[in-house]
Order: structure tokens, then C-alpha cells, then sequence
């Protein structure tokens, strides 16, 4: 995986995107800590909540069921890695197409996490899954692409902070 690019879009009409390169990775995480550490949203941890992300990518971005797998989390693996990330505009215009086309309360947040961020605390990692691991669950998707689960504001934040935030990735074996 290591070197590996794809796009993110950051606003829902794909205005603003930024290309995502995994420089290196740091760590694979075990998966009982996983469940039992990473928080979705600062109140939701553990399997229940992660299975809940999966099926709204099925139901909203793929369009399609799907079709789970008892044996999936013993079958996954979840790497950290360090990224590089780049945008097409510069960082003054870009703050300004997120403004642009956001939702007032999602750019509140995003501006809140900034803040945080700027003042060196960290928010965690960004969760994307593989479309290797999407497609074990029946999903349809080319090759060597990524999801996002969850942390997308972190990421525009980070991007705002000109920063390049680590990301975990579930992947299957």
C-alpha cells in the first residue's frame, strides 16, 4: 500500500478534493485495541458502530447490500500510515470553497477542530476501509481505492492547518 494515491472528495458536490499519497507505515494496530480505543464521533466505539459505517457506504455510495461476513473482523487488518496530502488550490482558496459549499454546522466544526488542532492537540486518526475489504462484503469496486468511514472534517482541519494527519486503514488479508 505504501505509495499509494487516491482522491478524497471534501465537499458533497466534489468541489473541493484532495489527493492523498501513504508515505509510510508506522504501525498495524491490533484489533481488540481498535475496537476498544477508537472513538467515532468522541461517543461511539466497537464493532457495532464500525459495521453501521460499512453498511451506510453499501447503502448510500454503493447503491448495493451487503452481504456481512461473522468471520470479517478476525480477517481484518488495520494499518496506520503517514500521508502527504495535496489540494489544487492554494490554502487561502480552499478555505474558501469549503465555506462555500458546506453546511453551516459541518464548517463550525471544522473550524472547531482547527482550533484544536492549532493549539497541538491531537483528534485521532481518519478511518477509511479498502475496496479489497468492501468487496469481501460484496461491494463492486475497482481495485486499490479507499473509503472514508470516518474523519473527514479532521481532515479538512488538517489541511487547513497544513498539516498531514496519519490515517488508519482497514484492509483484509
Amino acid at each position: 500500500m505504501k505509495n499509494k494515491k487516491f482522491i478524497l472528495e471534501l465537499t458533497p458536490n466534489g468541489k473541493a478534493t484532495a489527493s492523498i499519497q501513504l508515505k509510510n507505515q508506522i504501525d498495524i494496530i491490533d484489533n481488540k485495541d481498535f475496537f476498544k480505543n477508537y472513538k467515532i464521533s468522541n461517543f461511539f466505539k466497537g464493532k457495532y458502530f464500525i459495521k453501521r459505517l460499512i453498511k451506510k457506504i453499501f447503502k448510500h455510495q454503493l447503491k448495493s447490500n451487503m452481504l456481512w461476513d461473522f468471520d470479517f473482523w478476525e480477517k481484518i487488518i488495520i494499518y496506520k500510515f503517514e500521508t502527504k496530502i495535496n489540494i489544487s488550490y492554494d490554502i487561502n482558496n480552499f478555505e474558501q470553497v469549503i465555506v462555500e459549499n458546506t453546511l453551516k454546522k459541518r464548517t463550525l466544526d471544522i473550524k472547531r477542530y482547527k482550533n484544536i488542532i492549532d493549539r497541538g492537540m491531537d483528534l485521532g486518526c481518519p478511518l477509511f476501509i479498502t475496496s479489497k475489504a468492501l468487496n469481501y462484503l460484496g461491494g463492486k469496486l475497482k481495485n486499490d481505492t479507499f473509503i472514508i468511514l470516518d474523519g473527514s472534517r479532521r481532515i479538512i482541519s488538517n489541511i487547513l492547518c497544513q498539516n498531514n494527519p496519519n490515517v488508519l486503514i482497514i484492509d483484509v488479508e
